[in-house]
Formats: structure tokens, sequence, C-alpha cells
């Protein structure tokens, strides 16, 4: 909390879960637009493939554990939008749902001292984290 003109915030340590291959695989539905033009269109969330055990494992942490936790995409805006919206709907407390482009994601570790650890499933990602990536197989971290 700022006052009177105090730069420096209060915060703790935060973890971030990336949302896709993690705790989901977002999907698109066809969609025709005009008479012969089938166009992609991202799906509802609900029907978005969720993994109950990372759900599970998310929802310990939040609650049991009292872990702030930011959910990040690296597939743009209305994936993050519809994600922020599904978790507010089923009342899973994730700290907010941002979307990132991937390399300006990585560049900002080097400055972001509040976040403790990177949970991923991708292992080509991973890599690009440091030693605050954990890889995660089978949905539980």
């Amino acid at each position: 909390m700022m006052e009177g003109g105090d730069l420096a915030t209060w915060g703790t340590s935060r973890s971030i879960v990336v949302l896709e291959g993690l705790l989901c695989v977002p999907t698109y539905r066809e969609k025709r637009r005009g008479l012969r033009v089938p166009v992609e269109v991202l799906d509802e969330p609900d029907n978005w493939r969720w993994s109950e055990m990372a759900i599970k494992s998310l929802q310990d942490k939040i609650y049991r554990l009292s872990m702030f936790i930011d959910v990040v995409t690296f597939q743009g805006q209305a994936i993050a939008d519809a994600a922020a919206e599904w978790f507010q709907r089923y009342d899973i407390g994730v700290a907010g749902v941002e979307s990132y482009n991937f390399e300006t994601f990585c560049t900002s570790l080097a400055w972001r001292q509040d976040i403790q650890t990177i949970y991923e499933a991708s292992p080509q990602r991973i890599q690009r984290y440091g030693q605050r990536g954990y890889a995660v197989v089978g949905g539980v971290f």
C-alpha cells in the first residue's frame, strides 16, 4: 500500500502457474461465416480440457497453504479473459490471470523478485525460467 509518496510496496512471494498444458488445453470450435467459410473461434471455457488433478493441486496451494498464485497464458488476452471468468465462476481463488508474450515474460524475470516458483508442464519453456522453474508431470504440483 502506497501512502504519502512512498514508492515501496508491500508484497509477498508469488507463484505462477502456466495455464496451457498444465491446468488445461483451450479448445476451439468451428463456426460458419457465410455459406462456405468456416472459421475457428475460442470455445467456452467449460468445454476446454481441464486437468482435474492440476485444479485440485491449485486449490490446495491457495486455500490450505495460503499461497498467492497467478495464472499466466502465452496464448493471448482472449484466453486469459475466458480463464479468469471460469476461475471466478467456480470460486477458484487465483490472484490473477494474465496474458504475456513469452519472450517478454522471460526477460521480466530478471527484475521480478516477488516470483518464487513458476509451475510449468512444457519442457521447452521451463528451460527459460532458470532456477524458479518447476517441472510438473501428471498435474500435481
